[in-house]
């Protein structure tokens, strides 16, 4: 049989497709035991309009995969994906190549069989069905929706009260839930979790929030908890990951086409921003560029409070334009911004800004990518926006800059592994001088 060379093959889309349907498969030795099955039962009308692709991927370790597919056909509501894992850690998500969420993300543990009912259009978490790992993490993310409610109405009644003393009981609540919100919901989750991935993902989120002494106690009972799990007996050990192979890379760059295809239509959100006000060409801004010293930005987080450039005391600081629809975004964020700040955290904040008009879906990305612990701010209805905008010139996103000492910019648009060699470039500079 005659084959074509394989770099003749690569520059074919038609052959790219071709590669990746061939990359769709079981591992050989996978237990059927081991096997997920995640059904979806479409509950919105607007994503059954028309024929589209569905895929599922899969990253083990710097590995990407597609190990199912599904055709959803115009008015069906259901459809059905089956996939093993290789390891105990792993990171899943169904993307709709159309209308429906880009990375609607799946959390079930080996053997689970999962009904997820997808209501929302742009949604990358919803309630489902038939796993109880997925249960769990739910209802946890449900408890701190419900905590950030009640200190977003405090902190309305704190900003409209006006007796000295009323304030400074509110004031007391909201330090109250804000504390349990931040770490001591946390802890009672832990105490419960019958889940070794979900109590990690806990682990991660407040292991530097308590004492070292706590830190390392909650490390020690999660290993006694679940012995039987590679990954967190291996932790914090854990096995360094091979480079990512061709094949690998080809599925990425299918997740970043369908991705790229359907921010054709979100893009004109970024546009609107620049342009809605009709004299936004008329602001007298320079776009930055590398060298320029940045003005202080004062946007809120997601507690309604001003979070100021200039109260940052670390000696960099990566500005990172995202939101939670965007694919790209989260992938970055979960496979590298988040391992970078905890690596350089004692040197290093990340200020990251959504451009998301949908605070709950803002929100509720934080709490699924689990990164509180960066400056969560929104630019949305702020009163610069265009300005901002404008002076970044955030035309698509990921966007990213890195600030030095001076807040000057040292570096625009670094991602994946160029973020922390730069950092540590910068580390030994240091040292050297």
């Amino acid at each position: 049989m005659n084959l074509y060379p394989m770099h003749y093959c690569l520059k074919s889309y038609t052959c790219k497709l071709l590669l990746i349907l061939f990359f769709i498969k079981i591992p050989l030795f996978a237990s059927p035991k081991d096997e997920i099955i995640v059904k979806l039962i479409i509950e919105n009308d607007n994503i059954t309009k028309e024929n589209q692709k569905v895929y599922l991927f899969k990253i083990d370790g710097n590995e990407w995969s597609i190990p199912d597919s599904a055709y959803l056909k115009k008015g069906n509501t259901d459809i059905k994906f089956r996939f093993t894992p290789l390891d105990d850690r792993f990171f899943a998500w169904i993307t709709f190549e159309k209308k429906g969420p880009s990375q609607l993300i799946l959390l079930p543990e080996r053997g689970d069989s999962v009904n997820i009912f997808v209501k929302k259009e742009t949604s990358n978490s919803q309630y489902s069905e038939g796993s109880s790992s997925m249960k769990e993490k739910y209802e946890f993310a449900m408890r701190m929706k419900v905590l950030r409610g009640k200190l977003e109405l405090l902190q309305d009644k704190y900003t409209s009260e006006k007796e000295k003393d009323n304030k400074k009981k509110i004031l007391d609540s909201i330090v109250y839930i804000k504390e349990y919100f931040d770490y001591k919901n946390v802890l009672d989750f832990l105490k419960t979790s019958k889940h070794a991935m979900n109590y990690f993902d806990g682990y991660e989120l407040i292991k530097n929030k308590v004492h070292t002494n706590v830190s390392d106690s909650l490390l020690s009972e999660m290993k006694k908890k679940f012995p039987m799990n590679k990954f967190i007996q291996s932790y914090p050990n854990v096995i360094k990951n091979l480079p990512p192979t061709v094949k690998s890379k080809i599925v990425k760059e299918r997740f970043q086409e369908i991705i790229a295809k359907k921010q054709n239509f979100r893009r004109d959100i970024v546009e609107e921003k620049r342009n809605d006000a009709k004299d936004c060409s008329k602001i007298n801004v320079n776009k930055y560029v590398i060298g320029d010293k940045v003005e202080n930005l004062r946007l809120l987080n997601n507690n309604r409070l001003e979070m100021s450039l200039n109260d940052i005391k670390t000696d960099y600081i990566l500005i990172d334009f995202w939101a939670s629809w965007c694919g790209p975004c989260r992938s970055e964020i979960r496979n590298h911004l988040l391992k970078e700040y905890d690596k350089f955290k004692d040197i290093f904040t990340i200020y990251s800004i959504t451009i998301d008009e949908n605070d709950s879906d803002w929100r509720n990305a934080i709490d699924f990518d689990e990164s509180s612990s960066f400056v969560q701010v929104t630019i949305n209805k702020d009163k610069d926006q265009n300005k901002i905008l404008k002076q970044y010139d955030v035309t698509a996103i990921p966007k990213n800059f890195l600030l030095d000492k001076e807040r000057k910019i040292i570096a625009i648009n670094l991602r994946g592994d160029e973020l922390y060699l730069k950092v540590r470039e910068l580390i030994l500079n240091s040292k050297e001088k």
